[in-house]
């Protein structure tokens, strides 16, 4: 009960300051008579949709209500168990992995047993995420196919890897641990937000020193 408070307690500090900085950035500020503008039509509405960055609050808020209908109408979301469930089961397949991980499968959290359907909530999920990201940055124009170097392939293996050996060892990703855990009262979701922020922190400075040196 009291850590459930305590969570609440921050959660509510954390919205006070969101409203506030949007409060003072929406404050109006006095400016000279000008005509009004005339509202915007569906077209204009539709084009920032994809065009452009949404609010960050707004996206948040999207985020939060698609996360809490997903706990009431099935489960918590997250796609490590997903991934790491058809990895392990393709690997076993081959015989290059014995069918009990000691350690792993005693742990809590996004479990990675075998399981019997790939088409799974999980699944479909990790599917709309690849396919809506990969349609909103052609339907805003942000990205274009190309041929990628020697340089690009390994930095995307190494990334992966690592990504994949955090997802497993931390029983989760963004979405399964640090949204739904938090979510649910864990406290492994705001250890793996502290840690994460940490590591971006990290990332922009190494990231900004080195642009300073070339």
């Amino acid at each position: 009960g009291g850590a459930l408070a305590l969570q609440l307690a921050v959660l509510g500090l954390l919205a006070a300051w969101v409203w506030r900085i949007h409060g003072r950035s929406g404050r109006a500020q006095p400016r000279p008579a000008v005509e009004p503008a005339q509202p915007p039509g569906l077209r204009q509405l539709w084009l920032s949709l994809w065009q452009g960055r949404w609010n960050a609050a707004l996206g948040g808020l999207a985020v939060g209500l698609i996360a809490a209908a997903a706990i009431v109408r099935m489960r918590p979301l997250g796609v490590t168990t997903t991934l790491g469930s058809t990895v392990r089961g393709w690997a076993q397949a081959g015989g290059w992995v014995p069918e009990r991980l000691h350690g792993l499968d005693t742990l809590g959290g996004c479990a990675t047993a075998v399981l019997n359907s790939l088409l799974t909530p999980h699944a479909v999920l990790l599917l709309g995420l690849v396919a809506g990201a990969w349609g909103a940055a052609v339907a805003s124009r942000q990205w274009t196919p190309r041929r990628p170097t020697w340089r690009d392939a390994a930095r995307g293996l190494a990334g992966g890897a690592l990504l994949g050996w955090g997802a497993m060892t931390g029983l989760g990703c963004t979405i399964g641990t640090l949204l739904s855990g938090s979510m649910a009262g864990a406290l492994s979701g705001w250890v793996f937000g502290a840690a994460m922020f940490t590591a971006l922190w990290a990332g922009f400075v190494l990231r900004r020193w080195q642009a300073s040196r070339d």
